[in-house]
């Protein structure tokens, strides 16, 4: 058709030659996108208009419900329910130019510093402590309670627990200041780590809160990986064996009487083979006094006595004299 023109034929009949319209022929593209304007301002079946800044905070204040997964159908229904008179494929556009056809998946807790080793190696007593829960059946009430250990790894002493049927954030700050308290009267340790798995009750804003004002450091065991909290497992098991699969209990009275005397003798007279045949008191007690050694081998540590060891304290001089366990061994 522009031959014609340029040969000197009038516009208005060489147009029609051509097959298409007068405004097709004028036509110069701007650029810009094509159709109508995207609109600023949303209606209201009140009939008020607001601006589309804030059918956006709308927006992101419905994604930001706990368990709110919506896509543009199911918010523009929530936003139609809330007053709103607005169209799918608008509610589209604004999500997608904001971001929030897939919101980012929310992160719960604490920042958490994991554990770099499976294995904690110790040097001294109370430097590593494993904290854990462990459910136990009432079989007289038909409930579950929760047996809260913090367990010493270098040693083996079960420091402090807590046996009920609820286990909060809080009780675990309480069972944590208790046990800061205790091991700085009667040791005087000026550091502690504490470790312990991801449950709600560790990655919990209150308890991260408190122990900042403890000498602690809080570390979690990465997740799937209950080897990292070794020794507290195999309390557990030790725990299982010799009182849960032993005795059925009335109440959470009852629970407690027998844990109590579990944990004394636990403690002060139940010898262990990774404690040169002691147990967590008794070897502690000569670790005090200097009568026991230690020997790191990488990150593995062996227990040895400096001098021959008095006779009635676990087994006989000719058993553990020279005897060098490692420290992980159950």
């Amino acid at each position: 058709m522009n031959r014609y023109v340029q040969a000197g034929l009038s516009t208005k009949i060489a147009i029609p030659m051509g097959g298409f319209a007068r405004s097709t022929y004028y036509y110069q593209a701007t650029g810009g996108k094509r159709g109508k304007s995207a609109s600023t301002h949303t209606g209201r079946t009140d009939g008020k208009k607001v601006a589309n800044e804030q059918i956006v905070a709308e927006i992101e204040g419905i994604c930001a419900e706990p368990f709110i997964d919506y896509g543009s159908n199911r918010m523009t229904l929530e936003l139609r329910n809330r007053g709103y008179v607005i169209n799918p494929k608008k509610v589209y556009r604004l999500m997608k130019e904001h971001q929030l056809l897939h919101p980012k998946k929310r992160r719960t807790g604490v920042k958490r510093q994991f554990v770099r080793y499976t294995s904690p190696a110790n040097t001294r007593p109370f430097e590593t402590i494993e904290v854990d829960i462990k459910y136990v059946y009432i079989q007289g009430e038909k409930k579950t309670a929760y047996l809260l250990t913090a367990l010493d790894t270098f040693s083996r002493m079960a420091i402090e627990w807590e046996l009920e049927y609820t286990m909060k954030a809080e009780q675990v700050v309480k069972l944590t200041s208790k046990l800061i308290r205790r091991l700085e009267l009667q040791y005087s340790t000026e550091k502690y780590i504490i470790r312990t798995d991801n449950g709600p009750q560790f990655i919990a804003h209150q308890l991260s809160e408190a122990i900042q004002d403890m000498p602690i450091t809080h570390e979690f065991i990465r997740p799937g990986t209950p080897e990292q909290n070794g020794h507290i497992e195999s309390f557990h098991y030790t725990i299982t064996k010799l009182v849960f699969r032993q005795y059925e209990f009335r109440n959470l009275i009852a629970a407690k009487k027998v844990l109590t005397e579990f944990y004394e003798v636990y403690n002060n007279r139940r010898i262990m083979v990774s404690l040169l045949g002691k147990s967590p008191v008794q070897f502690l007690e000569l670790w005090n006094v200097g009568k026991i050694g230690i020997r790191m081998k990488g990150r593995k540590t062996n227990f040895f006595f400096r001098e021959k060891p008095d006779q009635g304290h676990g087994s006989s001089p000719e058993d553990v004299q020279n005897l060098v366990i490692q420290n992980y061994a159950s």
